[in-house]
């Protein structure tokens, strides 16, 4: 329990170490992912479908304990499968 409010502490004071941010960093420049995110979710432009977000350039899975990135490749309106990505 001490071991994971220290890790907590540690995230709190400086966010590049959580895991979801070096997640980011392994599909590019997390500064500039994070606005990419944030606009087109501020514009509306993406959809839920169940565990998923989808927006024009991301695919983010989420779960209880877990936010997962991929770039989304896809053309507009084709139909796949989500649960291949990850």
């Amino acid at each position: 329990m001490l071991y994971q409010s220290y890790r907590l502490i540690l995230r709190v004071r400086n966010p590049k170490r959580h895991i979801i941010y070096r997640r980011l960093a392994g599909q590019g420049d997390p500064e500039e992912i994070i606005r990419q995110l944030e606009g087109e979710l501020e514009q509306g432009e993406y959809f839920i479908s169940g565990k998923y977000v989808i927006t024009n350039k991301w695919i983010m899975k989420r779960s209880r304990f877990s936010l997962k990135f991929a770039r989304n490749y896809f053309e507009p309106g084709a139909a796949y499968n989500l649960d291949n990505v990850f």
